[in-house]
């Protein structure tokens, strides 16, 4: 199984630096100036069978940053579940966020999985590395991650029986 991490971070070095968003790349012209970068994510996208979206909350809701970058396509997400994990320095983790992302993707066509990964005062709970001491969210990460990974499969193995129509 093969999954990507869709970040919502505008930190330097962590994002594509796309223009705001004109249409889907599926109707991009080639001499686009950000056609080469918007077709090496679609690649990465098609190529795997699940997502997990981490999103930090702005304003009780996800980053337009993420939104831009996601709306670019559409159909490398049908059929593949998606999986939330969200974040802010206050005590609720990003769960707004994450509640407004859960209809989103699912309007993508990439459902999220039931389980979410909210980390609440990210601030002190990550490290600048992304690592954590913390055992409650290491074994909370564990779980999510092996429900992502059972709705993978079982995804993956109805889509290589064919599509609905």
């Amino acid at each position: 199984m093969k999954f990507a991490v869709i970040l919502s971070s505008v930190r330097p070095g962590r994002v594509y630096d796309l223009p705001m968003l004109l249409g889907r790349f599926a109707y991009m012209d080639k001499n686009e100036p950000s056609y080469s970068k918007l077709s090496e994510i679609s690649d990465i996208l098609r190529s795997c069978d699940a997502f997990i979206v981490c999103s930090a909350e702005y304003n009780f809701n996800i980053p337009p940053a993420l939104t831009n970058l996601m709306n670019y396509f559409l159909e490398e997400y049908k059929y593949k579940p998606s999986a939330i994990c969200c974040y802010s320095p206050g005590s609720f983790g990003g769960i707004r966020a994450g509640s407004v992302l859960r209809s989103y993707l699912d309007g993508l066509g990439c459902p999220s999985i039931p389980k979410m990964f909210p980390i609440p005062s990210v601030n002190n709970s990550v490290k600048e590395d992304g690592t954590t001491d913390n055992e409650t969210l290491k074994k909370s990460l564990a779980g999510f991650l092996l429900e992502l990974e059972w709705y993978a499969e079982a995804l993956s193995a109805q889509r290589a029986k064919g599509l609905p129509q």
